[in-house]
């Protein structure tokens, strides 16, 4: 790995470490950096500022998630199976990743900018794979009886 991209993984792994313990109000510029960069100029030169930082973050620890639920929309089941399949992915990682997830709610509900923008993301992230799981969705090969 490159020694721009391991310092840019560093700061993003050392930020979601102090998330989950203590939630992304906790996360400083200055304190990830400190943990993860030689210098605080390489915070800046990856992210440019604490909220962009925050909402990458945000978005890598929920992309997992959504990867699993996409392969599970696109295996070729009954809808009702892929459906299931798909909720008891959600179910699991609701469970593993509780603690984190009332640090998001809270911090989004203290006014945490990015912690608001990714919780009212999530409005239109899974309806959409919730209807392509039954086949309501154009192209998805199936159609709603």
């Amino acid at each position: 790995m490159a020694p721009v991209v391991a310092s840019r993984e560093r700061l993003l792994k050392e930020g979601l470490v102090i998330a989950r313990r203590s939630g992304l109000r906790a996360i400083t510029v200055r304190g990830v950096a400190a943990r993860a960069a030689p210098t605080l100029a390489s915070f800046v030169y990856h992210f440019g500022s604490r909220e962009a930082f925050v909402a990458e973050l945000l978005e890598r620890w929920y992309a997992p998630l959504m990867a699993e639920m996409q392969i599970a929309v696109d295996l070729q089941r009954p809808p009702l199976e892929r459906l299931r399949e798909m909720l008891l992915q959600f179910v699991d990682w609701v469970r593993a990743n509780s603690g984190f997830i009332a640090h998001v709610v809270i911090d989004a509900t203290s006014g945490e900018a990015a912690a608001r923008k990714f919780v009212a993301s999530l409005e239109h992230r899974h309806p959409a794979l919730l209807l392509q799981a039954i086949g309501c969705s154009a192209g998805s090969g199936a159609t709603a009886a």
